[in-house]
């Protein structure tokens, strides 16, 4: 991704007393994207011939995940910010894979920020930062982008809106060097709220409750950990939770009660799928709530967030062989069983089990939704 180096900025310099206009921001709708207009505005930035951009372009269109955003003026598009979503067999994907290939997590769950372009007449004012400022908003997970090793101006751009550099010496196409840059954008919860529960995330003040059910051997081993052995462990698991940013807080709303937990934790456990945005839910209930339905509401919530809000193409869903109460749980959420793995609880004193494996695509949960 290159940004437009400086340009004549005709009567609307820095500085000058001509009026700037109002820019108006929108997000570039598929199917009524006026593809004329942004290929003039690559004339305009680049001052090429549009034939190789607007192949570029037809190309980039179909690939997952693509979204763009236009600046406009009076009606008339003057700026211009696309990319999507970097997958194997791309072209660019596979050239970028290869030069961070010593730090392959960059290249999971990535969105590619490709073309950033701004009418010359409109330089000066903030327009490409705002630009990319919100076409980051609806993203988490990595992006990463690239530019000219020369183009000082789009490096204060990028690394002033947090990116990174990653590589410095990468030649995609010829001699000439790129810069790779890459930012991690975290995923905030946010609250979710079912019919008896609120999921939420853990505070600290929630040590109490945590440890009433924590300490239970009823629960931790059934999901791999020793049970608390006093209400200091449990604030300690509190603050690893608020770390990692991941794992909700049951509540029950009728007593505000803390009665368990719920994550959707970063894990792929298929070598051949690790580029594609996925997590792996894992849960815990306090026993005084079993057989009321609580942890089938809560899963089918983080479900429908998972694909709805956060665009995951795959949930995992494992248990292991002894855990009868959360194979109910999955056979009643929508997975589907994948395999079975010998694994090995190292906070259990080692002991030796199996691990039940399962699957949900996005496919699947749209597909169950119909029926």
């Amino acid at each position: 991704m290159e940004f437009n180096k400086e340009k004549h900025h005709n009567n609307l310099e820095e500085g000058s007393d001509e009026k700037m206009q109002e820019i108006k921001w929108k997000e570039i709708d598929l199917n009524i994207i006026n593809q004329e207009e942004v290929v003039n505005l690559y004339t305009t930035v680049w001052n090429k011939e549009p034939k190789e951009f607007q192949e570029q372009f037809n190309r980039h269109i179909t690939y997952p995940r693509f979204q763009a955003i236009g600046a406009y003026a009076e009606g008339k598009l003057i700026g211009y910010v696309y990319g999507y979503a970097s997958q194997p067999g791309q072209y660019y994907h596979d050239k970028l894979a290869e030069a961070l290939k010593e730090t392959p997590e960059w290249m999971n769950e990535t969105m590619e920020l490709v073309e950033l372009m701004v009418n010359p007449n409109f330089s000066g004012h903030g327009i490409g930062k705002q630009l990319v400022t919100k076409w980051l908003s609806s993203f988490h997970g990595h992006v990463i982008l690239t530019t000219k090793a020369d183009n000082r101006k789009a490096q204060d751009l990028y690394e002033k809106l947090g990116f990174e550099q990653l590589k410095n010496d990468f030649q995609p196409n010829d001699s000439s060097n790129w810069i790779i840059y890459g930012k991690v954008i975290p995923w905030i919860l946010p609250n979710i709220e079912t019919d008896r529960l609120l999921l939420r995330p853990w505070q600290k003040e929630d040590a109490e409750d945590l440890y009433a059910y924590a300490k239970d051997d009823r629960v931790g081993p059934m999901a791999g950990w020793a049970p608390h052995q006093n209400i200091e462990e449990s604030l300690e698991v509190i603050g690893f939770f608020q770390s990692a940013g991941d794992t909700y807080a049951i509540e029950w709303k009728e007593t505000g009660t803390v009665i368990g937990g719920i994550g959707l934790h970063d894990r792929r456990p298929d070598a051949d799928r690790q580029h594609v945005p996925q997590r792996e839910i894992g849960y815990v209930l306090s026993p005084e709530y079993w057989g009321k339905g609580i942890m089938p509401e809560a899963v089918e919530a983080v479900i429908h967030h998972g694909f709805v809000d956060m665009n995951l193409d795959i949930i995992w869903c494992g248990h292991f062989d002894f855990n009868n109460n959360s194979r109910r749980v999955v056979e009643k959420t929508g997975f589907r069983y994948l395999w079975t793995k010998p694994f090995v609880l190292t906070r259990l004193g080692n002991r030796e089990v199996q691990n039940l494996l399962y699957v949900q695509t996005r496919e699947d949960y749209f597909q169950n939704r119909k029926v």
